[in-house]
Order: C-alpha cells, then structure tokens, then sequence
C-alpha cells in the first residue's frame, strides 16, 4: 500500500523538527500552551485575531498548491524572529515574577 503524506504534514514535518531540536538542546528549553478562549479579551489573542481577519498577503508562491508554502515561510520567518528575540532577550535564563 503506498503512502500519501497531506501537504499539511509536509509543513508541520519541519517546523515540529525544529521545535524537537530546540527542546532536546537544553532541558530549560520549554514550550507553554496556555487556553485563552475568546471572552478572556486577552490583548495578543485579539491582536492576533484582527491581524488575521484584516490579512490580505497574497501568497509567497504563485502556483494552486502555494498557499501552504507561503503559510511554511511565515512560519519559518516567526520561528527565527522568536529565536533572534529569545537570543537577544537580556532578561533570558531569569524568573519574572508576577508576570
């Protein structure tokens, strides 16, 4: 029986690749889910919401099956800049309390 992968798994493949290798370099290396349903108001949920309704891009590949590549490239773009910020953060290794 042949196996067909859904061009989904072919972005997320790579992208949880990544995610693994970053958690298996450092056991202070940890991913947080928070549940934040949509009567919380939580700012950056609402930023993310309206950015998303408001979106317009057309897609980065111009071809019928480009929509997941471009959504592969925004995420590959988001995964660097949250590596350059982590890199980068002065306050990375410290306990923020209250926050």
């Amino acid at each position: 029986m042949e196996s067909h992968v859904n061009p989904l798994q072919a972005v997320v493949a790579p992208l949880a690749l990544k995610i693994k290798t970053f958690l298996s370099k450092d056991n202070r290396n940890t991913i947080q889910f928070w549940h934040c349903p949509n009567k919380a108001e939580w700012p950056r949920h609402q930023l993310v919401d309206r950015q998303a309704k408001e979106s317009h891009d057309l897609p980065t590949f111009p071809s019928k099956n480009s929509y997941l590549f471009s959504r592969k490239k925004e995420c590959d773009d988001i995964l660097c800049e949250w590596q350059t910020s982590f890199l980068t953060n002065p306050n990375k290794g410290s306990t923020l309390h209250g926050a």
